[in-house]
């Protein structure tokens, strides 16, 4: 990965650039920003420009034998960390379906991430034993390089564990980078914060979301709408253009319907239905829920002129609904939508959480 294949995100290139060419890097980076706007991509870029031998035009040359390990992300002083399930597991015994997940597209999210290593309903981390093993592997010279470097993806998943890493943090070896990566840095210690230099990513311009889009394969048009719907997140972008978000879509559809009845056996049922997805895959439908919603609130305020840019069955769903809801309602029900993510987040049960949310939502939109 270079720098020329990030999508969009030129001011964060640049200030990393100006970084090596003034001798500045960071001992700890952190980049943050929201879901899709291409940190890791980034970090992976970043990484393949230190580590590159003969960097040129502001970039990796592509060519070098760390340019050709990096591309493959096995270069011996490319270290990475990331959330596995399991109390005693790292990050190393999962590498190769992590290679594989890059190599599929590095604007992946924990939720694909996850579900790709069948963590099925189990919750990401970084434990113990992988702040050891990170701590080990940066205890020895580089191999091939005279630089190291460690990417942290989404470190919010250390929790309390990242104590274990603040003086390394600090004091790291010669030449040794970290390279944090989070969606949430709100949660990660704020000790750990201040040893970071911070970079926040925006999110990805609609032109070149749809720009990356058209070079997918997808017609300017379609590429156009999507690039709208996905609010600068190239992640849910791809999963827009393909089939991927059928399932979760017809989710969220049916359950709106069984809400809109409210029928109290069939609310229970699909509350457990719903309880029995898995956490990430939860908040993953939610997000969607919110999408939903706000296409139906910019089509109402329109009086019907500014299309909902969903698939045809969600669509249909989404007009008929918005026809008979009053604006305010919606807010109602985004907002509710918005703090059942912040439940999951907080581990609450999700049985309960869906329920309880489900009567609300009857009683919002009768």
């Amino acid at each position: 990965m270079n720098f020329a294949q990030v999508i969009g995100q030129k001011e964060a290139k640049e200030s990393l650039r100006r970084m090596c060419a003034e001798g500045r890097v960071p001992h700890a980076l952190l980049l943050e920003g929201p879901a899709g706007s291409g940190k890791l991509p980034l970090a992976l870029a970043f990484a393949s420009y230190l580590l590159c031998e003969a960097p040129k035009d502001g970039d990796s040359c592509g060519q070098c034998r760390a340019c050709r390990k990096t591309m493959e992300y096995v270069h011996p002083d490319l270290h990475f960390s990331f959330p596995v399930v399991g109390t005693k597991v790292t990050s190393d015994e999962y590498l190769p379906a992590w290679r594989e997940a890059l190599k599929n597209t590095p604007y992946m999210d924990l939720h694909h991430w996850l579900q790709s290593i069948g963590a099925e309903n189990k919750q990401g981390n970084i434990n113990k034993e992988e702040c050891v093993l990170i701590a080990r592997k940066l205890s020895f010279q580089p191999y091939e390089s005279d630089k190291k470097v460690m990417i942290i993806w989404m470190a919010e998943a250390l929790g309390k564990e990242g104590n274990r890493l603040l003086k390394l943090i600090e004091e790291p070896p010669h030449n040794t980078h970290f390279i944090l990566i989070s969606e949430e840095p709100e949660a990660i210690l704020p000790t750990i914060l201040s040893r970071c230099q911070r970079l926040r990513l925006a999110r990805i311009a609609e032109e070149e979301l749809a720009g990356a889009l058209q070079a997918q394969g997808l017609s300017p048009e379609r590429a156009s709408e999507i690039a709208v719907l996905a609010e600068g997140n190239f992640r849910l972008a791809l999963q827009w253009s393909s089939e991927a978000d059928e399932e979760e879509g017809q989710l969220f559809v049916d359950w709106l319907r069984k809400c809109y009845l409210g029928k109290a056996d069939e609310l229970v049922e699909y509350a457990e239905k719903l309880a029995a997805l898995g956490r990430e895959r939860q908040k993953h439908l939610l997000q969607y829920g919110l999408q939903f919603i706000q296409q139906m609130m910019h089509w109402r305020m329109s009086r019907g002129q500014m299309p909902i840019r969903l698939r045809e069955k969600q669509r249909l769903a989404a007009e008929k609904l918005a026809s008979r809801l009053a604006f305010r309602q919606m807010e109602q029900v985004s907002e509710l939508l918005d703090r059942s993510i912040a439940g999951i987040q907080r581990n609450a049960y999700a049985k309960v959480l869906f329920l309880d949310a489900s009567l609300k939502m009857h009683k919002m939109i009768r």
